[in-house]
């Protein structure tokens, strides 16, 4: 994946919280869960760090924490595999669906 095509795909987890103060939710205790609202959050927070760590060249990071935020978006029924798939790909199919909303 180009650092051009991650950037685009980080950049779509977080233009839904654009204007939203955004922060780490981090709880590591078992059995611990958080609302669908709050994943969500930490997801875009993720997403913009992510972003920082393509800026300061540490793209195999930044690739990590992307595929943690698909899994996550995938878990929460927000995109098919089949779609996570087309967007690191940068398919104009994907983005394309996603203008016509």
């Amino acid at each position: 994946m180009k650092p051009s095509d991650a950037r685009r795909a980080l950049s779509r987890f977080i233009d839904p919280f654009r204007n939203a103060r955004l922060r780490e939710e981090q709880r590591n205790e078992p059995g611990h869960t958080l609302s669908r609202r709050a994943v969500r959050y930490h997801l875009a927070w993720m997403a913009k760090k992510a972003l920082e760590h393509l800026d300061d060249g540490r793209t195999e990071k930044a690739h990590r924490w992307l595929g943690f935020i698909q899994g996550a978006s995938w878990m929460l029924g927000e995109y098919s595999i089949n779609s996570l798939r087309d967007m690191n790909k940068g398919r104009d199919s994907f983005w394309k669906s996603l203008n016509d909303q």
